[in-house]
């Protein structure tokens, strides 16, 4: 499945530009909110072609490794979804917080490089 959905984006005439957030969206707030919790971590850009081998790094850590990457994916999602919903974020876009949430690709990358071994 997450190769089909890689291949899918990277055939796709994806468009890395910011979405339109919605019209009920306070998206200064949405932004200033998360940049305020605790779990947020600065975006770090990545390639398309980085993707894949840096889910697959992701994936391949173990142990404590792998518990530290997953607690920094997990909390950013967490606390991304949380101010994405409270500021009624992306609702003309299906899946909204969740669909936007699930496209933080570059989250692979760094938390892989804090936490490899």
């Amino acid at each position: 499945m997450r190769n089909f959905l890689l291949t899918l984006l990277l055939m796709s005439s994806v468009s890395w530009a910011q979405p339109d957030y919605a019209p009920t969206c306070n998206e200064e707030a949405f932004k200033k909110d998360l940049e305020a919790d605790d779990r947020f971590v600065e975006h770090h850009p990545i390639d398309v072609d980085e993707i894949e081998p840096y889910m697959e790094k992701y994936e391949d850590l173990d142990g404590s490794n792998k518990k530290c990457a997953t607690t920094i994916y997990t909390n950013y999602l967490q606390a991304y979804i949380e101010h994405c919903t409270t500021h009624e974020c992306f609702s003309n876009i299906g899946g909204g917080c969740f669909h936007m949430a699930g496209q933080q690709f570059w989250l692979y990358k760094y938390a892989y490089n804090q936490c490899k071994p």
